[in-house]
């Protein structure tokens, strides 16, 4: 058609490893938010809503903060899934795509067992950090009751 000069690069890139990772672990998130938000009370909405709390407000204060949960539990899904994709970062991010999983296997493929030793402890060392950051910042277990 002429719209474009040259072929557009869309496979190995950053963009690529990006738009696949969301959308394979996209579901996970929205999975974990809608059951969440399937197990409201709605009395809860009711009640903000005949104190005369408008739409937005009733998100914000009330609907928001009961789906803490839903969200805690998709945020750690889904960085930690993201933690562990080789194989998308692989296919789609190519040779020059090097994060720090791809590091770790070629440490080990290539028989340098410190260094895979030393990058592996980074991984989980900084799992462990930022999923404790995401726990602290959304504080999923101010959260009590049944939700019935």
């Amino acid at each position: 058609l002429g719209v474009i000069d040259a072929p557009l690069d869309l496979l190995y890139s950053t963009e690529a490893v990006v738009v696949g990772l969301m959308t394979i672990l996209l579901p996970y998130m929205v999975i974990s938010i809608a059951n969440t938000l399937a197990g409201l009370d709605q009395r809860y909405e009711e009640a903000a809503q005949a104190l005369g709390a408008g739409p937005i407000r009733t998100f914000l204060h009330v609907t928001l903060p009961l789906s803490t949960p839903g969200i805690a539990s998709g945020v750690l899904l889904v960085f930690l899934l993201t933690l562990s994709a080789y194989v998308t970062i692989a296919l789609l991010g190519g040779p020059r795509s090097k994060l720090l999983v791809s590091l770790i296997y070629d440490s080990v493929v290539s028989f340098h067992w410190p260094r895979a030793a030393a990058l592996a402890f980074v991984l989980l060392a900084l799992a462990l950090v930022l999923s404790g950051l995401i726990l602290a910042v959304l504080r999923p277990a101010r959260v009590q009751g049944s939700g019935r």
